[in-house]
């Protein structure tokens, strides 16, 4: 088990996402999700393809966590995050935020948007401990009987 304090003793780097990573966000997405809910390599590549952007959190130069969003208009889409369960609990997620956050205010978001499963709550907790608020649900979003929160923030970029 990795204990917060030693986390907390690594350097934590962000890195671009970039096509050579493909076959690595698909491994570490696996072990992040249910495989129902995993990205295939090939979604993965359409994205970066099509202007998606991202990064990796990096620990001790080891990948242990991720985010892909989509900026267009004004709005910049969530469209996954992950961190490895081992890593997981131990403030990582904010740490990702925070990067994600510049991010979309390089794209000039005036809106952050994405889907959450009802029943993440941990992760649900993440995007309202990040000014997150529920905007409405979609019904059967991840399957039968699994439905999904819309969540949104409307940032305030300092000058």
């Amino acid at each position: 088990m990795i204990l917060k304090s030693e986390v907390e003793k690594e350097k934590r780097i962000m890195r671009p996402i970039c096509m050579a990573h493909v076959p690595l966000l698909a491994l570490i997405d696996e072990k992040c999700f249910a495989s129902d809910l995993c990205w295939s390599a090939d979604l993965f590549r359409s994205v970066l393809e099509t202007g998606g952007w991202g990064e990796f959190l990096m620990l001790a130069e080891m990948p242990i966590g991720f985010y892909l969003c989509r900026s267009v208009a004004g709005e910049t889409e969530i469209l996954t995050l992950g961190i490895l369960p081992e890593f997981q609990g131990k403030g990582l997620g904010k740490y990702l935020m925070e990067s994600l956050f510049k991010g979309a205010k390089s794209y000039k978001a005036e809106e952050i948007f994405l889907e959450v499963e009802e029943s993440n709550f941990a992760a649900r907790r993440l995007y309202q401990n990040s000014g997150f608020k529920i905007l409405g649900r979609r019904a059967d979003y991840y399957g039968k009987g699994r439905d999904a929160f819309v969540m949104g923030f409307r940032p305030v970029w300092p000058e």
